[in-house]
């Protein structure tokens, strides 16, 4: 209080005369900055120095409404540590569920790599009578619009 009291009364004394300053028209007054952390930190310390003397919180504090409102702010910590338990039980779960997905994929990886193995497709196309060629049995065809009349004509003549 006493410190406020003061800086009402300086605030109120009048000023000493100063002699004007010239101002030269070059020069421009410097941008102005955000507050710094010290600044703004002895703000918000000089607006909550005030609380403890405002009427609610004395009122509040010297009569018994302060058991039930500690009351609910308990409540409140304990339900936001509930919830934070809940989510934690819950990424755990998923996470057992991921893992569990990722061994069921290499388990079906690996049984479709052994029935699509190279023996195995080569044995069900002998049995169907299939044979693998070599590579220089390969050839190509060249098609144009005579191979494709000749193609037209042969399927026409088939039925």
């Amino acid at each position: 209080m006493a410190a406020a009291a003061t800086a009402r009364r300086a605030a109120a004394a009048p000023s000493p005369a100063r002699a004007p300053t010239r101002r030269t028209p070059t020069r421009r007054a410097p941008a102005r900055r955000a507050p710094t952390l010290p600044k703004a930190a002895s703000r918000t310390a000089g607006a909550v120095r005030g609380l403890p003397d405002c009427a609610p919180i004395v009122g509040l504090t010297r009569g018994r409404a302060w058991i039930p409102l500690l009351g609910v702010l308990l409540a409140g910590i304990v339900a936001l540590n509930v919830l934070t338990l809940s989510f934690t039980a819950t990424a755990g779960k998923i996470d057992t569920q991921i893992t569990s997905l990722r061994q069921e994929n290499s388990v079906l990886r690996a049984r479709e790599a052994r029935l699509l193995s190279n023996g195995r497709v080569s044995a069900a196309a002998a049995g169907l009578g299939l044979v693998r060629m070599s590579p220089d049995e390969i050839q190509y065809r060249h098609t144009g619009p005579a191979a494709v009349k000749a193609a037209a004509a042969r399927l026409a003549a088939e039925g």
